[in-house]
């Protein structure tokens, strides 16, 4: 009996969670449409969405009957915006800020944090005091507060633990338990990824007609980050980690990475080498990667302002990274690679970038190649309705509770 009580309340939730993200993705869908997508039956559907209705999470909005139909249209379910509220987290070497987001994506208000990283545990403390503020000002039910996403200015995704474990060269962190440190601040469930994992899952939500296509996002910040969503892929993870670009070989360079060997990307084809073209006195041997931080911030500036030398260092590590790029391209085959990050969105960068393309004949074509606008925030504030919201894990008895 108890095994059976279990598997029913699985098969519950997994239902759930079909109905949620297919709302999430694409708006109000009529309930026949619903199930179609979902393989529920229309009873199935009933008892899914009188509980979501029940818990405030969703809301019956009228359908527009077809031309030429009679009788009254049909009710369509969707998404409630102010049915669940989420909070993202970005906390990086050069920028931090808090975000309070609606479950229909609305942004409702944004706090920048200024922390040292010096010392992890009153950084973190700062950050979940401001997550805090957030919800008193806008005057929402805390119990329709049901999650946060935190990401990290971390180049690797191995660099964030199962448990929410940060190592981060550039935050000058080492095993720092962020995720529990939040959500004992907080009180609420916390989900820690890296940068790239959280631009990749905002890629994800803004673009649901392309749910069936297959990324690739490089973060290209001071190092390199990568994440990638394969659908059906074997990990059965929306953002599977497949693939890191941080450490394939750049031709011809003998650059040593902090990983022992030579000419990684990381520290070639982002903003690390950048600065160092820029600057030969940071181009040496066991100088702390985070020390490079606003040194790149200058050459940004100095890019915009159109300083020659500038713009060259930054086409010159985009046309390495276009090694990156075509390596991505013949090995996995995505349908799309983005680049994000202050790097990866500098012009002249870009311009290098495809550059090198064209030099190397790649198959990447314009249209393959894009660029993520999402910011660290409210990406991480996505990852936060995906694992909390739009998920299995949904509290339903807290949203009930409002």
């Amino acid at each position: 009996m108890p095994d059976r009580a279990i598997s029913s309340a699985e098969v519950r939730r997994a239902n759930r969670h079909r109905v949620l993200r297919l709302l999430s993705r694409h708006g109000a869908m009529a309930r026949a449409d619903l199930c179609r997508e979902s393989g529920l039956t229309g009873a199935g559907l009933s008892r899914i969405a009188r509980e979501l209705i029940d818990a405030g999470l969703l809301r019956e909005v009228s359908a527009r009957a077809p031309a030429g139909s009679v009788g009254r249209p049909g009710a369509s379910l969707a998404i409630r915006p102010d049915g669940a509220f989420v909070i993202g987290m970005a906390i990086s070497a050069n920028r931090n800020a808090v975000v309070l987001m609606d479950a229909g994506q609305t942004l409702w208000e944004e706090e920048e944090v200024s922390v040292s990283f010096t010392e992890p545990e009153a950084a973190l403390q700062t950050f979940a005091d401001a997550a805090n503020r957030l919800a008193r000002r806008c005057g929402i039910d805390r119990n329709r507060l049901i999650g946060i996403g935190l990401c990290i200015g971390a180049p690797a995704a191995r660099a964030v633990s199962a448990e929410g474990y940060v190592t981060s060269p550039v935050l000058g962190w080492a095993d720092v338990p962020v995720g529990p440190r939040i959500a004992a601040a907080t009180g609420l469930p916390t989900r820690v990824v890296a940068r790239a994992a959280a631009l990749l899952q905002a890629e994800i939500q803004s673009a649901p007609q392309a749910q069936h296509e297959s990324r690739f996002l490089i973060n290209a910040g001071l190092g390199i980050g990568s994440a990638s969503d394969f659908p059906g892929n074997a990990q059965g993870s929306a953002i599977a980690g497949l693939g890191c670009v941080s450490h394939l070989p750049c031709p011809g360079s003998d650059v040593v990475c902090a990983c022992g060997r030579r000419g990684c990307l990381e520290q070639t084809a982002a903003g690390a080498a950048v600065v160092r073209l820029l600057d030969p006195l940071l181009d040496r041997p066991g100088l702390p990667f985070a020390a490079l931080n606003p040194a790149l911030h200058q050459a940004l500036d100095r890019a915009a302002e159109g300083d020659p030398a500038a713009r060259a260092a930054f086409r010159t590590a985009g046309q390495r990274m276009a090694h990156g790029v075509d390596a991505v391209a013949a090995l996995l085959g995505p349908d799309r690679i983005i680049l994000a990050g202050q790097t990866g969105r500098q012009p002249d960068y870009l311009a290098g970038v495809r550059q090198g393309l064209s030099a190397l004949a790649s198959p990447v074509a314009g249209n393959t190649l894009s660029v993520s606008t999402a910011k660290s925030a409210e990406a991480a504030a996505c990852v936060a309705l995906e694992n909390f919201v739009f998920s299995r894990q949904v509290d339903i008895a807290r949203l009930k509770a409002a």
